[in-house]
């Protein structure tokens, strides 16, 4: 993504679509709603945190704040290599409390209803320990008001939930225990095949997400969107070419109605397209899909001959061998 084009930190004023966009009526209601006024202890922590964030943000994590609301954030996590999330876009509205740091901030994800992650709830829930959401076995693990910064929650939300084994981030399943039973010789492909089966379907949300966000982007990243996919279209459905030639009918059978729309929405915002990536929609749709079509073709025969075998021989007889009465045997 080029910098120039879209910047990775930037203040901007509208917030009408932020998740927490209503949330200072609220306060002001309830008395205490200038508690992140000019030169407020609030007000002081936060615009730290926008220096940490403005200095120190990796390149895959890009942020917007808002000049006339100072505790909201809008932040977004482009998916990593080497996982279900690749080249993905994962939205992140975040509100830092009147007492902030003394508590953690709120963090929202936007999941367009989709879920992603076991952590990621599909109603926007986030189960981290780095925001008290989630229990933390050691106390370094859950939000300290003199050290954890919002820098440290986007980097674990991307480290940490939106990783290469989102399996494992249930917490009915203990990644030590299930390295323990891969060394099982039975149970190993089991394990495996869980785990691979899980990462496809994660792969397949991350895809009607992209999808999602496409039509409906958020406000002050319609710009970023539109780059980032018309840059990554061609990864992104090379990525699904390979997973279609893994031969899991997990996302293989779905895939044949998105990877289509797909390529109409990412030719929508100027994508060069690929004749390769162009027939993989056309002929590749699934490694069952000829065997499909030629069981389709031989029960569409099998239903003709035995529609012409009753017609040409049992209707006949049916009708012919009738007894008829003639005026004789009615009387």
């Amino acid at each position: 993504m080029d910098e120039t084009a879209f910047k990775q930190f930037d203040i901007v004023s509208y917030h009408s679509d932020h998740f927490y966009s209503g949330v200072m009526i609220k306060q002001k209601r309830n008395g205490d709603g200038y508690s992140f006024m000019y030169g407020s202890r609030a007000y002081k922590n936060i615009m730290r945190e926008w220096k940490i964030l403005k200095e120190n943000l990796p390149d895959t994590i890009y942020v917007r704040v808002y000049e006339t609301r100072v505790e909201l954030m809008r932040a977004v996590i482009v998916g990593a290599p080497d996982t279900p999330y690749q080249d993905g876009l994962f939205f992140f509205d975040i509100w830092f409390p009147p007492d902030y740091p003394d508590y953690p901030p709120e963090v929202y994800y936007r999941s367009h209803g989709l879920s992603l992650n076991p952590m990621l709830n599909s109603d926007g829930g986030i189960c981290l320990s780095l925001l008290n959401t989630w229990f933390g076995l050691r106390r370094s693990e859950r939000w300290d008001s003199s050290r954890s910064t919002i820098l440290q929650v986007l980097v674990s939300l991307q480290a940490l939930v939106l990783d290469e084994t989102p399996y494992y981030n249930d917490h009915e399943r203990v990644p030590a225990f299930g390295s323990f039973l891969e060394r099982i010789p039975f149970l190993r492909k089991i394990v495996i095949l869980e785990h691979k089966t899980y990462n496809a379907r994660v792969f397949v949300s991350t895809c009607k997400l992209t999808l999602r966000l496409l039509k409906n982007p958020p406000k002050n990243f319609e710009l970023f969107i539109g780059q980032h996919y018309r840059q990554r279209a061609s990864g992104i459905l090379r990525a699904i070419r390979l997973r279609i030639a893994d031969g899991s009918l997990k996302y293989c059978t779905p895939m044949n109605l998105l990877y289509p729309q797909l390529i109409d929405s990412f030719r929508d915002i100027g994508w060069v397209e690929e004749e390769e990536l162009l027939e993989l929609a056309e002929l590749k749709k699934s490694p069952f899909r000829w065997l499909y079509i030629c069981f389709l073709v031989l029960y569409g025969v099998a239903m003709v001959i035995g529609a012409l075998y009753i017609y040409i021989y049992i209707r006949p007889t049916r009708f012919t061998s009738r007894p008829t009465r003639t005026l004789f045997q009615l009387h």
